[in-house]
């Protein structure tokens, strides 16, 4: 979509996320930070974490409103639809009543649930223009979490459901967005009109992760990293049960983040005896933080499992391995093959814990390989960048406006 000729400023627009915000969402965070930078005033719906307060800015100027939803540890399927309705309820509410005193122009919902984007019904019936910003494709998402097929003749009435909510949610908006070209090639065959889809991608803020030199200076300890949320889909134990194997005295995994696999990911360690060699922060750690923790990391490690869902993914902590300046080793997938190649990370077999190791080692040995990728991976973001992603950003939302 074409951004009109003048930049249109001092909208009210409201974000509606079913996460906690800001420590798991960088996404909204950024996308949020840029609108405001614009001259947009930016409020935030959000789940309420612990006792942390109900309302209140940001020191980037952003508004948030949190509600009395906490996300559940490993729910069920009717589990996430208690949790999900509750929130969608709430959320209802509160947008409705700050809607009749904002009178936003700009409704963006975060998925999941797609389902959330209904909530903005009324303000769509009275004028406000409604973005879906697609971060995962729920059909594929659940399909992963619940081992279920979504092949056409073998698909679940689980998965069944989730295509069609995701199409009529689609219908509804007036604009969707999602993270890579691959998801949008693949929401376009399930019938989102091509020209109200755009691809804003998910990555680093150049203000937060500044490039850095890359430093092979012997250190410590030889520094792996992993950080994000802990689910099964990640991988994390391959990296654990890899570090296992490998003989290098002084190496250390950081695992850097929270997640429903924490407490097994923890026992393994034990069990291994790796105690020494595994570092578990126990908690996420404000994206602000992370940069100066990477900076001081040898190598990133993004292990994911294989599934229909991780196949297609770009993952965030990958690209901001990139633009700190770290060499990566990565599973081998369609997602990630299609923006980076092998000059510019090193792939293994996903879920071959021994071929995992056996690349850490190689980069262990051969300090001249790492610049070399760190270097060549710099080259991925003259091309991709959140100074170019975000003007991309701010146009669909002006022209929708």
């Amino acid at each position: 979509m074409k951004a009109k000729s003048q930049t249109i400023t001092n909208m009210n627009v409201c974000m509606v996320v079913h996460a906690y915000y800001p420590h798991d969402e960088s996404r909204v965070q950024r996308e949020a930070i840029a609108l405001h930078q614009k001259g947009h005033k930016i409020d935030v719906i959000c789940l309420r974490k612990g006792k942390e307060a109900i309302y209140g800015q940001q020191e980037d100027g952003i508004n948030f409103y949190r509600l009395p939803v906490t996300r559940r540890e490993k729910p069920s399927i009717v589990g996430y639809i208690f949790e999900y309705s509750a929130f969608f309820i709430l959320a209802s509410i509160k947008l409705n009543l700050l809607f009749l005193r904002k009178r936003y122009k700009i409704i963006q919902f975060h998925n999941p649930p797609d389902i959330l984007v209904f909530a903005g019904l009324i303000p769509k019936l009275l004028g406000a223009k409604i973005i879906l910003d697609l971060h995962d494709l729920m059909p594929e998402l659940y399909a992963a979490k619940f081992n279920l097929k979504i092949e056409q003749r073998c698909t679940s009435w689980l998965i069944r459901v989730l295509i069609f909510v995701e199409q009529i949610a689609c219908k509804f908006a007036d604009y969707v967005l999602t993270v890579t070209e691959v998801w949008r090639i693949r929401l376009l065959k399930r019938g989102v009109q091509k020209e109200k889809c755009s691809v804003v991608m998910n990555l680093p803020d150049e203000r937060i992760f500044k490039h850095i030199k890359y430093n092979t200076e012997e250190k410590e300890h030889f520094n792996l990293i992993y950080h994000g949320t802990l689910v099964k889909r990640y991988g994390v134990d391959i990296a654990i049960k890899a570090v296992s194997i490998i003989n290098i005295p002084n190496i250390k995994l950081n695992i850097i983040g929270d997640g429903e696999e924490l407490e097994e990911l923890i026992k393994l360690a034990h069990s291994l005896s790796l105690q020494d060699k595994v570092y578990f922060s126990k908690k996420f750690i404000p994206v602000n933080v992370i940069p100066d923790i990477i900076a001081k990391m040898d190598v990133g490690l993004v292990p994911n499992r294989v599934n229909i869902f991780t196949n297609d993914i770009l993952n965030a902590k990958l690209l901001e391995y990139v633009a700190s300046g770290i060499p990566t080793i990565v599973s081998r997938t369609a997602g990630i093959e299609y923006y980076l190649d092998e000059s510019k990370v090193v792939f293994f077999e996903p879920g071959n814990a021994e071929i995992l190791a056996q690349k850490i080692l190689w980069l262990y040995n051969n300090p001249a390989e790492r610049i070399k990728l760190a270097t060549n991976a710099k080259k991925f973001l003259t091309q991709y960048n959140w100074r170019n992603e975000k003007e991309k950003y701010c146009a669909i939302i002006s022209s929708l406006s």
